[in-house]
């Protein structure tokens, strides 16, 4: 890798950053227009989410031994998180060949497509966090001070999910099939992570819940606002795994950036 081509992918990125209102915009108008002319818009997104925490809490909240109201929060976070995780994942994946036509007649910072797929997730994860809330106050089991978590978490999922982002639009740029393989591997992820099971001290359910880096990125926010206590081991492995992600986003970024558009 040139070491020029390191910086001019460095620039895209801060260039693209810069460029926040037209990212923003974006993400904007591609929600509005995927609800357009529905009667309740963009609520539809904390309708479906409410109703389908409201079922899975009256399904599996008898079956995990814990109260329903712990097992509300518990759910309702984790799958609050790994959704933002998933998203971030299945979308980028096709974030530059979804952009193939903005790519090709306009000249603008690559980094831009990565941003507004960031902001569509997160906008979502707004959204969806409404009837959360809603869930939390029902529930009462929660704990204010992990609030305080809140925003230093949002910056790591911000920052993993650019870094997806650039990582796999660019794999997947080439190779068309990392589109359906990343969704495949999300929903096996689904059921090794510890969203819908409380994991045991031990046995092989403890060890796949140690050993699965989704399960510390939904730690880091999940267990101050439910238990009060701080995963310190979660956020060595999260800071771990996202010092790695930037690393190999800015070496695959750097060294396929010019190709892209001839890859699309």
């Amino acid at each position: 890798m040139k070491r020029g081509s390191l910086q001019e992918a460095i620039q895209d990125i801060f260039s693209g950053l810069t460029k926040w209102r037209m990212w923003s915009a974006l993400a904007w108008h591609y929600l509005r227009q995927r609800y357009k002319r529905t009667w309740i818009g963009m609520s539809w997104i904390g309708v479906s989410f409410a109703l389908f925490m409201i079922a899975k809490i009256f399904v599996f909240g008898a079956m995990m031994g814990e109260s329903i109201s712990y097992y509300a929060v518990y759910l309702t976070m984790g799958y609050l998180i790994f959704r933002l995780i998933s998203n971030a994942v299945t979308g980028s994946s096709g974030v530059f060949v979804s952009s193939r036509t903005w790519i090709s007649s306009e000249s603008l910072p690559l980094s831009i497509y990565v941003f507004q797929m960031m902001m569509n997730n997160f906008i979502i994860f707004f959204i969806t966090l409404v009837p959360a809330i809603g869930i939390f106050a029902w529930s009462g089991h929660y704990y204010l001070s992990g609030l305080l978590w809140f925003l230093p978490c949002l910056l790591v999922y911000a920052v993993c999910t650019v870094c997806i982002g650039l990582l796999l639009g660019v794999i997947s740029a080439r190779y068309r099939d990392v589109m359906h393989f990343s969704a495949t591997i999300m929903q096996v992820a689904y059921f090794l992570t510890p969203v819908l099971w409380i994991p045991p001290e031990t046995g092989p359910r403890a060890v796949a819940a140690v050993v699965n880096p989704f399960s510390h990125y939904i730690a880091i926010l999940r267990e101050p606002l439910l238990d009060g206590t701080v995963p310190y081991f979660s956020w060595l492995v999260v800071l771990g795994c996202t010092c790695t992600l930037l690393l190999l986003s800015l070496v695959f970024f750097a060294v396929s950036r010019r190709k892209i558009i001839f890859w699309l």
